[in-house]
């Protein structure tokens, strides 16, 4: 029984052997921590639960059965921000001193640098000896420090502003919104924030991110290399990143851009400076421009495309990413290609070789080359020349070979610059005016000169007379030199035009070309010859009156005589008596002769005085009577505009060759009725009168029955009556003179953001005084000069500038401008604005259409004198010189009248008014009269 019972348990034992059924199977519910921290000291023990974790019985045939623990597997799956991993498994084997069976329900790894953890996401698995294994994927989630991290920028510079830093790399963390902390210079920063992020299934409060931004001032560091580093908020905050290394290097500098100015059809600035560096961009003028070529750390390039910029000066400023930012204020001047705007003069006649001066805006460079173009299309490339010392013009000689018609005008900076042609000039085929004389004939080259144009009298049928506005130019009689404007030019009327010659031209022979503002035009050859000796010139002429009886003495006195011979050129009625004279005397400064006046019996002569060496004047004018200086037959001449009884009449002149009339106040038949208008006629030279127009200034209050007297180019307004009764008042004005007026220096377009319209505009320009100005208090001068000026069309605003002379003692000046394109130049300018300085930019304002500028034979403002003494309504008012020891002190006697009642007065009276001082003394008593 023994035996038998030993045999069934060996049985048993081999039944149990070979036929056992396997372990049960493990199951993995967990394990803690799910995150583990990387670091050199890393000792950690990671918790797993579940069931059936124990040893399990193995016995192999043969063997004694034994207990074999089981075995553990993690599997580097992910990254932790979810992406694929790959990586070597890590076995832990039964028996391995790192994995511990605590119950069937536990097991404790203990993780250490050793096992070959990685940043990363593990499954993890648990076998035991003879069963399936049993899996819990991402079971563990192992933090490292971030790692492939890079900086962008990686350097940047000293003293610029905040710095803004891109980071990259890998296992960025942000714990329930803690951002990782960041060392830099001995600093410890704080991230702006995280981006690309992924939470962690293991927590979800913990965020795995890619990206990051770092601001910061880099304003108090010194240059050098410095390292950044990244510290995880817990629990990944067991060891910091790799450090990235950081550049700090000096601020760049901007010192030159070349081209400085261009124009605004493209091109390629080289920048010159120190410190640049890669990858840098460009802005101009605010507008973002690239990218910029990189040459080396002192040089770059910069292209600006066509049109990419508005005309002006900007900035340049260049930046990098490491707030590398480098500015050159003003480096960069946009210029519009060069535009012609005005042709001096507009007009040439055909079959002439003629010299111009073309204007020129936007000229910044040599220009290169000058272009007529007709209306056909068909160019001529004349002869020019061009000087950097005035290069806002251009003179072209005109060949004589251009047909008549319209020719462009363009002037070019090189093929990249190629100008805009606004401006023409016409040439034409036939004159219209028909221009006769010029007088006088002779212009000094060291003063001004005014003289008189005369056209045919009485016009052909066919030919045109001056308009309004007509403007004239000297013209070298070789056509080489450019013409010269002829100032204060003024169309009197269809035959006559008066201006002034300039100083300081050459002496020679020149041509007089005028231009009406329709474009009609006329050149008179040979007209005008300046000299280098003082030609004559005759102030005044005494007596004014001689008796056609024997040969009287006339008395000339002027300036430059020399030898000189006199006629009298005189008119009675329509028959023309030339009187040839005796010379009694002469001197430099005045000649006495005796006229033979028998041959007229009452005539009006103008005096005509010729030196030895050819050079003429002439003077208006000497009346001739009968012994009984019986009156001359009254003519009618053009009506006043308004009736007057009782005016203060007086001649005055403005030059030479101008000579008006003024009808100052009046009434309209009672004192009662007394008027404060002024009107003013021209007076030719033989007395005919011109039409009367209004004076724009009025006399301070209504005055009539006053005595009036001129004296040199002031007029004196002496008592009379108001509406009510006899005044004491003194008044003066002056006669404005078109010299004292300022000119035009400098015209020129400038582009910006408003403009005026495209076409032809006009411009004059006044002086305006202070109250206390000894000639025109508180008043405005003349605006004799005239531009004008065309603005092209380009499809861009324009502006024009001008600037013009000072003028002493002005305070503030006062331009004037026509009101649209289509108004006549000349003829319809009004006030724009006043401005304290000779300068001023029009960018298409409207002008004040009811303020005119003054002309030429206007009065500046009436200003109050030293009072009389007595009340005088229709006193007898004369001048006398002092004959010495001053005989520039000129009398001003007034005599009887009626008083304050209405009497007559019983005394007369003297004032003394020193005409070079323009300041009146006080009336003083003269001698009583005789009777009153």
């Amino acid at each position: 029984m023994q035996r038998g019972s030993r045999t069934v348990a060996t049985l048993g034992l081999l039944a149990m052997a070979g036929c056992a059924t396997p372990p049960p199977k493990p199951r993995v519910d967990g394990v803690s921590p799910a995150i583990a921290c990387l670091s050199s000291d890393l000792d950690e023990s990671l918790v797993i639960t579940g069931n059936n974790l124990g040893p399990s019985v193995v016995d192999g045939l043969g063997e004694r059965p034994r207990l074999v623990g089981p075995s553990l597997r993690l599997n580097r799956r992910l990254d932790l921000d979810g992406g694929p991993a790959e990586g070597e498994d890590i076995v832990l084997q039964a028996g391995d001193p790192r994995l511990a069976v605590r119950s069937a329900e536990r097991l404790e790894v203990r993780l250490d640098r050793f096992l070959g953890l990685q940043s990363g996401r593990y499954d993890l698995s648990v076998q035991a000896a003879g069963a399936q294994p049993a899996a819990l994927p991402d079971a563990l989630a192992v933090l490292g420090p971030p790692a492939d991290l890079h900086a962008s920028p990686s350097d940047f510079c000293q003293g610029g502003d905040s710095v803004t830093l891109a980071l990259q790399g890998a296992g960025l963390l942000r714990v329930d919104g803690v951002l990782p902390t960041v060392q830099f210079a001995d600093s410890a920063l704080t991230l702006d924030g995280v981006e690309d992020c992924t939470p962690l299934p293991q927590d979800p409060r913990v965020e795995v991110c890619s990206s990051a931004t770092l601001s910061f001032s880099p304003d108090t560091l010194p240059t050098g290399v410095y390292g950044l580093s990244l510290l995880n908020p817990s629990p990944g905050d067991c060891a910091e990143s790799a450090p990235v290394a950081l550049s700090l290097r000096p601020a760049p500098t901007l010192s030159a851009v070349s081209p400085g100015a261009f124009c605004d059809t493209g091109t390629t600035l080289t920048l010159e400076g120190a410190g640049l560096v890669p990858d840098m961009e460009a802005q101009v003028g605010g507008v973002a421009l690239g990218p910029v070529e990189w040459i080396d750390s002192r040089t770059a390039r910069l292209f600006i495309p066509d049109g990419a910029l508005s005309p002006g000066i900007h900035d340049l400023a260049l930046s990098s990413a490491g707030g590398c930012d480098a500015v050159l204020a003003g480096a960069v001047d946009v210029r519009v290609p060069p535009v012609t705007f005005a042709v001096d003069p507009p007009v040439v006649p055909q079959g002439r070789s003629q010299a111009i001066r073309a204007s020129l805006a936007g000229v910044f460079d040599a220009i290169t080359s000058v272009t007529l173009t007709d209306e056909a299309g068909t160019s001529v490339f004349p002869d020019w020349s061009w000087d950097p010392e005035d290069p806002a013009a251009v003179q072209i000689l005109l060949p004589d070979s251009l047909h008549a018609g319209t020719w462009r005008v363009t002037a070019d900076q090189g093929a990249d610059c190629p100008g805009t042609p606004s401006a023409t000039v016409e040439v034409l085929d036939a004159d219209d005016l028909p221009l006769e004389s010029v007088e006088p004939a002779q212009a000094w080259a060291f003063a001004p000169t005014a003289i008189e144009v005369s056209l045919v009298d009485p016009l052909p049928t066919s030919a045109v007379g001056l308009q309004p506005g007509a403007r004239a130019w000297l013209v070298d009689a070789a056509g080489l030199a450019a013409p010269v404007r002829v100032y204060a030019a003024e169309a009197r009327s269809e035959t006559l035009l008066s201006g002034i010659v300039p100083e300081g031209l050459d002496t020679g022979v020149y041509g007089l070309l005028v231009l009406n503002p329709d474009g009609t035009a006329g050149l008179l050859d040979d007209a005008l010859e300046v000299v280098a000796l003082e030609p004559p010139a005759i102030e005044s002429v005494s007596p004014g009156t001689l008796e056609n009886r024997g040969s009287p003495p006339l008395r000339i006195q002027g300036a430059g005589f020399r030898d000189p011979t006199v006629r009298l050129d005189c008119r009675d009625g329509g028959t023309r008596t030339l009187l040839g004279s005796t010379r009694i005397s002469a001197s430099y400064g005045e000649v006495v002769v005796a006229p033979d006046v028998t041959a007229v019996a009452q005539a009006v002569c103008v005096v005509e005085l010729e030196n030895a060496d050819g050079a003429k004047t002439r003077f208006s004018a000497v009346s001739i009577t009968n012994p009984a200086q019986n009156l001359f037959p009254w003519q009618t001449g053009p009506a006043l505009n308004t009736a007057r009884r009782a005016p203060a009449a007086v001649a005055g002149r403005t030059s030479s060759v101008r000579r008006w009339l003024y009808a100052i106040g009046g009434d309209d038949g009672a004192a009662s009725g007394a008027l404060q208008s002024i009107e003013i006629a021209p007076v030719g030279v033989f007395g005919d009168l011109g039409e009367w127009r209004r004076q724009p200034r009025d006399l301070p209050e209504a005055r009539s029955l006053a005595g009036i007297v001129r004296i040199e180019d002031f007029l004196y307004l002496v008592g009379g009556s108001d509406p009510v009764a006899a005044t004491q008042s003194t008044l003066r004005a002056q006669i404005l003179d078109p010299l004292s007026s300022p000119w035009f220096t400098e015209i020129g377009l400038e582009p910006g953001e408003t403009g005026l319209d495209p076409g032809t505009w006009s411009y004059r320009v006044a002086a305006r005084f202070p109250p206390d100005d000894p000639s025109n208090p508180d008043g405005e001068g003349l605006a004799a000069d005239l531009v004008v000026v065309t603005v092209p069309d380009t499809g861009d605003p324009w502006a024009i500038h001008l600037s013009w002379a000072p003028v002493p003692g002005a305070v503030a000046y006062r331009l004037y401008r026509s009101p649209d394109t289509a108004a006549v130049p000349g003829l319809e300018e009004a006030l724009l604005v006043e401005v304290a300085t000779p300068s001023f930019t029009d960018t298409g304002a409207s002008v004040d259409p009811g303020t005119p500028p003054l002309v030429e034979g206007d009065l500046g403002e009436w200003a109050e004198v030293a009072p009389l003494t007595l009340p005088r309504r229709s006193p007898c008012v004369t001048t006398a010189a002092d004959p010495f020891p001053d005989p520039n002190v000129v009398y001003i006697y007034a005599a009887g009248g009626a008083g304050a009642d209405g009497s007559p007065t019983t005394a007369s009276r003297c004032c003394r008014s020193p005409s070079k001082a323009r300041v009146a003394r006080p009336w003083g008593a003269g001698r009583p009269p005789r009777s009153a």
